[in-house]
């Protein structure tokens, strides 16, 4: 079975789609997810399933929707996506420094040349990103609260949907999926 790793989106957030991660927990255990483990309370559960990451995204937000009556967008990687994902990060000096303003978001789909260009160029993008492939990483070298990068904005650039994790955080993701291949 796959180690795996689901990112919901926005759960948790200003008292909006709340979740409680024993329920989430349960729902993985009803699915026939094994091991099920969740960290933080803002929707990531790290998993064990004979199935692909996207089957997993497509199952969990179908019960998600039945489950707790909410629509939530579900994205899942497998362990060794995510450990790429890291390996990858092209801020390395921020992920050393500044660990909790570098976000990794990772979107649905990857975007077009295109939409990335599109987003280079907006207005919006002041802090420094780049987009490989599924990921895209972004330092709020200013702060996320102040940037007008929104989660919106990079949507509807993109033309996919992602869920964004800080630094800290996926690291700590990786720790348990690595504990989990032991």
């Amino acid at each position: 079975m796959a180690v795996l790793i689901a990112f919901l989106r926005a759960v948790n957030v200003g008292g909006n789609a709340m979740i409680k991660m024993a329920a989430l927990k349960d729902m993985f255990d009803e699915l026939g997810y094994r091991d099920a483990r969740t960290l933080l309370q803002s929707g990531n559960v790290i998993f064990r399933a004979a199935t692909t990451p996207d089957a997993a995204a497509k199952r969990i937000g179908a019960a998600i929707r039945k489950t707790f009556a909410l629509d939530v967008d579900v994205v899942v990687r497998s362990a060794e996506e995510l450990r790429k994902a890291a390996a990858a990060n092209p801020f390395p000096a921020a992920s050393r420094q500044d660990p909790s303003r570098l976000l990794v978001t990772f979107l649905a789909t990857a975007p077009t040349a295109a939409a990335i260009k599109a987003l280079s160029s907006s207005k919006f993008a002041v802090e420094k990103f780049k987009v490989l492939g599924r990921e895209m990483y972004t330092h709020y070298a200013g702060g996320i609260a102040k940037s007008k990068l929104s989660p919106a904005i990079v949507d509807k650039t993109l033309g996919t949907r992602g869920t964004a994790r800080n630094w800290n955080t996926v690291t700590k993701l990786i720790a348990i999926a690595d504990e989990f291949a032991k």
